[in-house]
């Protein structure tokens, strides 16, 4: 597949220097229609000339940027004697555009912000067994900060019809550990910093069918539930839209905040306009990238969506703010991410890294 739209760039940016040069140059040559028509010639070949350079830019250079965004999130009963600072990247995508020299540079990147722990929310690789072996430039961060990760769909690489490769998913896991980072399948880790807890859920993949929210709230008792906050951490934001999270939302607690990936913030991006490309996402297209209040406005919030395997539709209910008094504020950030899959290509949504500071 990378082929295919390596080879359409290609062929795109070869025609359109080629047209955009020809049209500039044939405008003083004397019967030509460029010479008849020479705004038209001028302007269709700085139209063509810019396109190539938005190309160039947008598949070679812009994929290459590192940028850090800081985004403060205020979470219930958590009183740090100073901000707890979370890395976040997803969707890393090794093996066909990028390989361990990437992870290198991020995890040099991370080191450089100094957090005090790192989240990596899942699709580690493309689709290969052998795209795992880059996964152990993750060692340096390993040294460094505790980190923790969950698998996405690509490293279980499903597919349309929601088959699994579990052996892949091994590979990928195995090739993790070796490199130090905790890999969580539906699993609670208590995280303590500057005299401050909060709970770390690592939920397995939703698209998968691997993610089991219940085993993962029943490693945790009703105190620790009630006196600290939650924090999980899942590949795929839909994962609010699944029936075990929605149900009786308002009665029980489930998660102050879930941090999630996939979607790329559609990779190619709009000034005003946002997402080009369709989002890989049950959720409302607004849901592309950052911070959301997804508080229900009425307990219980009904179902939204029934798992993606179960091939029924169910009717779909719009997010909406919570404004009731008393009820607990809950969040979904989702990150655009740090690499590409499909095309080799990103625009106005470089890769990022995540830097989230709990107060």
């Amino acid at each position: 597949m990378s082929i295919f739209f390596d080879s359409i760039i290609l062929l795109y940016l070869i025609a359109s220097a080629t047209l955009g040069i020809a049209l500039f140059r044939d405008r003083r040559r004397t019967g030509t229609w460029e010479s008849r028509h020479k705004l038209l010639a001028i302007s269709c070949s700085v139209v063509l000339l810019f396109s190539f350079l938005v190309v160039i830019w947008g598949s070679f250079i812009e994929p290459r940027l590192i940028t850090v965004k800081t985004v403060q999130i205020d979470l219930p009963n958590f009183e740090p004697t100073q901000p707890v600072r979370a890395a976040l990247i997803s969707d890393v995508h090794v093996g066909t555009y990028k390989k361990g020299g990437w992870i290198q540079r991020v995890s040099k990147r991370i080191i450089a912000e100094q957090p005090d722990l790192v989240l990596i929310a899942g699709d580690l690789i493309v689709s290969k067994p052998e795209h795992a072996q880059y996964l152990s430039s993750f060692s340096i961060l390993n040294s460094s900060f505790p980190t923790y990760a969950v698998l996405g769909d690509h490293d279980y690489h499903v597919n349309h019809g929601y088959t699994l490769d579990p052996e892949l998913a091994s590979a990928v896991e195995e090739e993790l550990i070796r490199a130090g980072i905790q890999v969580m399948h539906n699993e609670a880790r208590k995280i303590e910093i500057n005299d401050a807890t909060f709970w770390l859920l690592g939920l397995d993949d939703w698209l998968a069918g691997k993610t089991d929210l219940p085993h993962a709230l029943s490693q945790l008792t009703n105190q620790q539930i009630n006196e600290s906050p939650i924090v999980a951490l899942i590949h795929n934001p839909d994962f609010i839209l699944d029936p075990e999270f929605t149900a009786k939302a308002g009665q029980a607690k489930k998660a102050d905040l879930i941090l999630a990936g996939n979607t790329h913030g559609g990779q190619i991006r709009l000034p005003f306009i946002g997402a080009v490309s369709r989002l890989p996402s049950k959720l409302p297209r607004a849901f592309d990238k950052g911070l959301f209040d997804i508080t229900p406005p009425t307990p219980p919030l009904p179902p939204l969506l029934t798992s993606p395997r179960a091939g029924e539709e169910k009717l779909f209910l719009p997010l909406v703010k919570g404004e009731l008094e008393g009820v607990q504020k809950r969040y979904v950030f989702i990150t655009s991410g740090i690499s590409e899959s499909g095309p080799r290509a990103r625009l106005f949504n470089p890769p990022e890294i995540v830097i989230l500071e709990f107060n």
